[in-house]
């Protein structure tokens, strides 16, 4: 009886569990046909706008004029409304499932969430403000001149034209005219950017906390998507300090000697105005401090104006080289809509870009472009940008950029790394006298830690110092003096003159300041791109030391950057770089492996001079 009773209720049971509507399942795939014509609609449309968005701040950056200003301001506002709808339909449907997307949704998932990812303010007027503010604080960089009488006879000096130049000439005769230049920039630049950012300030902290930011500072630091970002940066320059250290002692001993113990204390701090305009790339020092310098690497810059390249010559070889890995041809549209010369009667951002304005429409505005070996490997980091674009092309709009900013700087200086080997140069026909012996090859890694090794403190000072002054705990009375601080800390630098006036804001006078450009992502890309090179010349099948590898020719190398490169961000950063490396983690190890033979020969060199390590 009881078995029968059992058997009785177990099938009511039965009966009223499969009579319930099935409503989760039915709302699941009406809540999913919801995202997907959302998202679909969104894609046509901020495909759209973005468009146009960029190709109002091309019109701007290459024609400084009122006109065009006025439009990239009025583009800022319709951008901005249609993310602002956006980002509240986002949210809607995030918030409907909750926990409950199927794997199937994983993309629309990350598409909805990036989407809703902003630091823009709702209120619309603020962020035209934000937008007119970035445009004066440029405009005042790219338009500044500085008034000097000479014999009675006025001159105009400007900044890319006349004063870098001067900054790149070391010499005792030298002196009065780096110390002039380094000085009139930031007198005639910094004190008119101040007011402007601090107002800056305020108002992108408004649109940050309106998103759930502590400040815009931690909106950019949530962008790497990883908890732990500042630690993870510290740990990495605690394990390149030790190097770091010996190229500054080297680069001191050299400038003691050159310049006089009244210019370069032998054991402190080096004056910032021999490192160059703004000290965070010491390459021009190079011929004064080979190693071996009747073993000096010839001035390639020479060798391609004896064979009279031109500045389409320079794009040429450029693109040559990522062909020959498999990646993608330039279109013809980039050779007939990029910038690469002085246009007469606009004046234009000097500073070289690349530029995504979707449909395969890719740029390059380089206004300034000359025909040098900077500029060569100028090129090759702004063309691996494009190739980057071209990869990605095809994905979702929220998709359509690098995994983090860092891995997008990466990709043309990790081509870099291989096109400025002077055996790869010598098979171009810009070096004709390499021997490519162990003293030619120590000379070449100066060059290259000079530029990238010397890089890395102040590619984290910059930001490092942002945060603060977002985070509240620099004002702008301290602006200056943190400033200064955290150089002498990182970096072993000090300012040549004293820089305690309140009114002075030696920050604002770079570039990416005045610009309001992310800056972290060139700490990144100067670790990222040997993780990148060690991985690519391993898939070339090169033997030896990395920093005699060239991957020209190796389309089996070059099919696995595209693989990952084609990911655009449609995955956290930690999985597109495991699929290039097999690892998740940024490491410093290639760095160092690839400067080691350097680190040993500069602790010879100091064990042999007697010179010290640190500064006071």
């Amino acid at each position: 009886m009881n078995f029968l009773l059992n058997m009785f209720l177990t099938f009511i049971l039965v009966m009223l569990l499969t009579s319930i509507p099935a409503t989760n399942s039915a709302l699941d795939a009406d809540v999913q046909q919801r995202c997907e014509d959302f998202l679909k609609k969104y894609n046509t449309e901020a495909d759209k706008l973005q468009r146009e968005d960029t190709l109002a701040s091309w019109n701007y950056e290459t024609n400084m004029n009122t006109e065009n200003k006025d439009k990239t301001i009025s583009m800022t506002g319709k951008t901005s409304k249609f993310a602002l709808e956006s980002r509240e339909t986002a949210k809607e449907l995030l918030q409907i499932i909750g926990n409950q997307a199927p794997s199937d949704m994983n993309s629309s998932m990350r598409q909805l969430k990036l989407i809703t990812r902003t630091s823009s303010s709702n209120n619309t007027e603020k962020t035209k403000e934000e937008a007119d503010l970035i445009s004066q604080m440029t405009a005042i960089y790219s338009k500044t001149s500085i008034l000097k009488t000479i014999d009675k006879t006025n001159y105009r000096f400007k900044l890319n034209a006349h004063l870098l130049p001067i900054m790149s000439e070391v010499s005792k005769e030298n002196l009065g005219n780096l110390k002039w230049a380094w000085k009139v920039w930031r007198k005639a630049v910094g004190p008119k950017i101040k007011p402007l950012y601090e107002k800056f300030v305020g108002l992108v902290n408004i649109g940050a906390k309106e998103n759930g930011f502590q400040d815009y500072g931690d909106y950019w630091r949530k962008e790497y998507e990883v908890e732990n970002l500042e630690k993870m940066i510290e740990d990495i320059l605690k394990e390149m300090h030790g190097l770091y250290k010996k190229l500054h002692a080297f680069t001191r001993y050299k400038l003691h000697k050159l310049l006089g113990g009244s210019v370069i204390d032998e054991n402190g701090l080096m004056p910032a105005h021999v490192l160059g305009m703004w000290a965070q790339n010491w390459g021009h020092l190079y011929n004064t401090m080979a190693p071996f310098p009747n073993k000096t690497i010839p001035d390639v810059t020479k060798v391609m104006q004896q064979k009279e390249w031109n500045n389409v010559k320079l794009l040429q070889v450029a693109e040559s080289f990522f062909t020959s890995i498999g990646l993608d041809e330039m279109p013809n549209s980039f050779y007939t809509k990029s910038m690469i010369s002085k246009e007469e009667g606009k004046k234009s951002v000097c500073h070289p870009s690349s530029w995504d304005l979707g449909q395969g429409d890719v740029r390059l505005k380089m206004p300034c472009m000359g025909v040098s070996s900077g500029d060569f490997i100028t090129v090759h980091h702004e063309m691996g940008h494009i190739e980057y674009y071209l990869a990605y092309k095809d994905q979702p709009v929220e998709f359509r950029t690098g995994a983090n900013p860092g891995f997008h700087e990466a990709v043309g200086d990790t081509i870099a790394l291989s096109v400025m080997i002077p055996e790869h140069l010598a098979n171009i026909g810009l070096l004709t006298d390499s021997v490519g012996d162990e003293e030619e090859q120590m000379n070449f890694l100066l060059k290259q830690a000079l530029q990238k090794v010397a890089f890395i403190p102040f590619s984290y000072i910059i930001d490092k110092w942002r945060w603060s002054v977002f985070a509240g705990k620099t004002h702008p009375d301290q602006y200056n003096e943190y400033w200064w601080k955290l150089r002498k800390e990182y970096q072993g630098v000090k300012p040549p003159i004293e820089r305690d006036d309140e009114d002075l804001f030696d920050a604002g006078t770079f570039f990416h300041v005045a610009h309001n450009t992310e800056y972290l992502r060139y700490f990144l890309s100067h670790i990222l791109q040997f993780q990148f090179h060690e991985a690519l010349c391993d898939l070339s099948g090169h033997q030896g030391p990395y920093h005699n590898c060239s991957i020209h020719n190796s389309t089996v190398a070059g099919d696995k950057l595209r693989d990952m490169l084609a990911l655009g961000k449609e995955r956290p950063w930690p999985e597109a770089l495991a699929v290039l490396t097999g690892s998740k983690s940024l490491s410093s190890k290639p760095i160092l492996d690839y400067f080691k033979p350097l680190e040993n020969w500069l602790d010879r060199h100091r064990l042999e001079n007697g010179y010290k390590l640190g500064w006071n």
